[in-house]
């Protein structure tokens, strides 16, 4: 939730996707490892946190720290850390999987109400207990020993790793559009409460934030800023350039070992249907940070050659591009996706067309 001073009205800027039926795994005789060649275009502007800068300036007559914020990047390129991209892909993933929560999701509730994290979701969305029974968001990125509420169980755990790595995104400087620098409107924090039932003592499932698919980079600027920081709207407001939309970065998912379901459903949570778009980076709130991510090659290992039609070409096969949409058919039949069983993906759907 912000607030458009423009007006002095509280706009709400994201959605509830309520907790619905884990979607199991599935046995399987096709495992696959290689890599996916993908790239990711801006849709809206966005902006990724780099390093910082951080400046002592007048506010209401007193000295305030002001953040001046970089897009991360090197000589050549901009950068969007891997670190980036791999979450706002499992976060896709777990909600379209209802995998479990991860524990850094509800930090939040944890700080507003003073309970235990996993005291506000059902144990059902626990992370697993045992290395067998594992949700298909950790067996395709892992799962991390001695978790809350397996210390609080005297469980022993062991680490599960992932089957996927995810590279940098990355665009030429000579190729990007990034706009001039700007003061950033303020963003409050969203409000922890709207998220938990009438008692506040259960999530009522995970958060999204909308898009606004028309906003430009002038819709993100602090108007009331004159020139003199004496005078700009709110001390929390951050220095920065954007990288405006049509901007197209590139990065590679290496996999390992992945059933045929996985394949399928990791492939479906990249690249999502036709006109469905992910949110990363910061300001998702205003609206920034809405992108499309498309799939250009599929590089499998030799040994699963038998599996599917190939090219060959070095050390992987590249998989012949009318396989892309067999993969994410089959990924909407393992997510129940071609009927209305799952209401919540249905709002999810939904949301993600900017609906």
């Amino acid at each position: 939730m912000y607030t458009n001073r423009n007006n002095n009205i509280e706009e709400i800027d994201y959605e509830i996707i309520p907790f619905g039926e884990k979607v199991l795994k599935k046995e399987s005789k096709q495992y696959f490892s290689g890599v996916l060649k993908c790239n990711l275009k801006t849709i809206t502007p966005i902006f990724i946190g780099g390093k910082k800068n951080i400046r002592k300036v007048k506010f209401n007559n007193k000295n305030v720290d002001h953040n001046e914020s970089y897009f991360p990047e090197n000589i050549k390129e901009y950068i969007i850390p891997s670190s980036s991209l791999k979450g706002m892909v499992r976060g896709m993933l777990d909600m379209l999987t209802d995998s479990v929560v991860v524990e850094s999701k509800i930090r939040k509730q944890e700080m507003e109400y003073k309970g235990k994290p996993y005291s506000f979701i059902d144990s059902k969305f626990y992370p697993t207990n045992d290395n067998k029974n594992l949700s298909i968001g950790e067996s395709i990125f892992g799962a991390i020993a001695n978790s809350e509420v397996n210390i609080e169980k005297g469980e022993s755990f062991q680490n599960i790793q992932g089957k996927v790595y995810f590279t940098d995104g990355r665009i030429s400087k000579s190729k990007a559009k990034i706009s001039k620098e700007i003061l950033l409107k303020p963003l409050d924090a969203p409000k922890v409460r709207k998220v938990l039932n009438k008692e506040k003592t259960k999530l009522l499932g995970r958060k999204y934030y909308k898009h606004r698919l028309n906003k430009k980079v002038d819709d993100f600027r602090d108007k009331n800023y004159n020139g003199s920081y004496n005078n700009f709207a709110n001390a929390r407001n951050t220095t920065l350039k954007l990288m405006e939309k049509d901007n197209v970065f590139q990065f590679d998912v290496y996999f390992k070992n992945l059933a045929y379901h996985e394949m399928c459903i990791l492939m479906y949570s990249l690249e999502l249907e036709d006109k469905m778009y992910h949110k990363i980076g910061r300001g998702k709130a205003l609206g920034m940070g809405s992108c499309k991510i498309e799939i250009e090659k599929i590089k499998v290992e030799k040994e699963d050659k038998k599996y599917l039609s190939f090219e060959r070409k070095e050390i992987y096969y590249t998989v012949k591009l009318e396989k892309k949409e067999k993969f994410i058919e089959d990924a909407k039949i393992y997510l129940e996706l071609n009927g209305r069983k799952r209401s919540n993906i249905e709002k999810l759907r939904k949301i993600l067309k900017g609906e």
